[in-house]
């Protein structure tokens, strides 16, 4: 009863119920800003899920390529090649 004396004489109009409401107002707030930033790092962990898939088809594009880049170096007729004689 005294801490309700005390709130009712600092707001005489709300007394404690206006020091409830302006802290289920805080908690809203708070709250929606916890879900934004939740959803924000949702899209970025999304974002860099993608950049990381995009990165890795890429590398294996780019081995691919050397790949290829690397048989078209070797000539099957080479004599070096002919390692064990058989061909």
């Amino acid at each position: 009863m005294a801490a309700e004396a005390e709130q009712r004489l600092r707001d005489p109009v709300y007394g404690c119920t206006g020091l409830i409401s302006r802290l289920q107002e805080e908690i809203r707030d708070t709250q929606c800003r916890l879900a934004t930033t939740r959803a924000t790092l949702a899209i970025a962990a999304a974002n860099h899920a993608a950049i990381d898939v995009t990165e890795r088809h890429k590398q294996d594009d780019d081995g691919q390529q050397q790949a290829a880049a690397a048989a078209e170096l070797v000539d099957p007729a080479d004599e070096f090649l002919d390692l064990d004689g058989l061909s």
